[in-house]
């Protein structure tokens, strides 16, 4: 079977675009529509007015250094403690910068990563001379983190002076999927890196929207853990909020960390917007604290109802849905079938060939022992006829 790989995949998807009157339809896109999702445009459009009166004057990066101390302040102003933050232009940022840091910290170390994960996360680390040491979480398993593994591999380099684990690296919730692990589990990890001076990095940029919660943007159990100084998370603004156009990264952390963070900032990726800097002012502030409540449970309200409808199409299917408990996404998965002996290629062409484009479990760096799954976005109204196609469609 020919390899799967998602560049080509999406080139043949953008071609067959270009060919046609019609565009795919894209069940797994991150791109939404203003009629699919709440947002709160008041907020966003009194930040965008602000900014007007900026246009001609260059962000100064001490004015971002203020607002992230007016940020700390405002989180402690709701019982949220943590030690030091930084804002970026996106999480993708956020993760380069966060590499930055731990290359100068940690040179030439390595990490442990928990796919399914981030693509970009292997390509900042080896940019910085860091080495990725992969494991994997499994869909049936409901991604529940292998501490027993995760000690195995620390233990392997533990006498090795130039690449001893410095860092245990994991999506929460699970990257592509919106399952949650339980505080439970995110306090042993968090215990087990802190007694043995790891850093945990939580890669938290699709967390928040939390299903049967207080809705909000924010993950509490996550920011919870940013007391222990061994707690980096990285989170995004835009993305729970629906902002894609104005991308903004958070970096939480240790005040040592932070700081060569927050210089990489200026040496490599540059100060964010005034927009930026507005609308995150904005967001954390106690002014639209209602008016994000409320978007955020109306959104979460559709992508249940979109979550219960999509489970009745594939109830007579070899597909069953992963129930979310965060966010906006849901992994189809069959069980006759692992990820390793699909011929994925000959599928998603067959989709595109009908018009039709989703994403696999290999896109988001899922195991080949896992079962084949395909990513859907609950945050888009699709059409049914697209989704029992997909549902139908031979997979090797």
């Amino acid at each position: 079977m020919e390899p799967y790989s998602f560049d080509k995949i999406a080139s043949e998807a953008n071609f067959h675009e270009r060919n046609r009157p019609a565009s795919l339809a894209r069940l797994s896109d991150w791109n939404t529509r203003l009629c699919d999702v709440s947002t709160p445009l008041k907020m966003y459009a009194e930040a965008f007015a602000r900014t007007l009166e900026t246009l001609t004057t260059y962000p100064d990066a001490e004015q971002t250094k203020e607002l992230c101390e007016q940020i700390k302040l405002a989180l402690h102003n709701r019982s949220i403690a943590i030690q030091d933050l930084y804002l970026y232009g996106s999480a993708t940022q956020a993760i380069n910068m966060l590499f930055f840091a731990l290359s100068k910290h940690y040179p030439r170390a390595r990490f442990i990563f928990l796919n399914p994960g981030y693509f970009s996360v292997k390509t900042s680390a080896e940019a910085f001379g860091l080495t990725q040491e992969t494991l994997y979480r499994l869909s049936k398993d409901r991604f529940s983190i292998p501490l027993d593994r995760v000690e195995s591999v620390r233990n392997k380099y533990a006498n090795d002076p130039f690449g001893k684990v410095c860092a245990v690296m994991i999506t929460e919730p699970t990257y592509s999927s919106g399952v949650r692990q339980s505080t439970e589990s995110l306090r042993n990890i968090a215990s087990y890196c802190s007694e043995h001076g790891l850093l945990l990095i939580i890669d938290g940029a699709f967390s928040g929207l939390i299903w049967g919660h207080e809705p909000q943007w924010l993950d509490a159990d996550l920011l919870s853990l940013l007391t222990d100084e061994h707690v980096v998370l990285v989170d995004s603004i835009a993305k729970n909020l629906f902002f894609l156009n104005t991308k903004i990264g958070v970096l939480y952390g240790p005040p040592w960390l932070i700081d060569i963070a927050t210089k990489g900032a200026g040496q490599l990726a540059g100060n964010i917007t005034a927009l930026q800097q507005q609308l995150a002012l904005s967001v954390f502030s106690q002014s639209y604290l209602e008016d994000v409540r409320r978007v955020c449970q109306d959104n979460i309200e559709r992508f249940k109802k979109r979550f219960g409808h999509l489970e009745q199409l594939a109830a007579d299917t070899p597909y069953r849905l992963l129930r979310p408990e965060s966010g906006y996404h849901t992994m189809a998965v069959r069980t006759d079938c692992t990820i390793g002996n699909a011929d994925v290629v000959t599928w998603s062409r067959n989709l595109i060939s009908k018009g039709i484009y989703p994403l696999p479990g290999h896109a988001f760096g899922y195991s080949a022992d896992d079962n084949f799954c395909f990513r859907i976005s609950l945050a888009k109204q699709h059409d049914d006829l697209h989704f029992k196609t997909v549902f139908q469609q031979p997979i090797r």
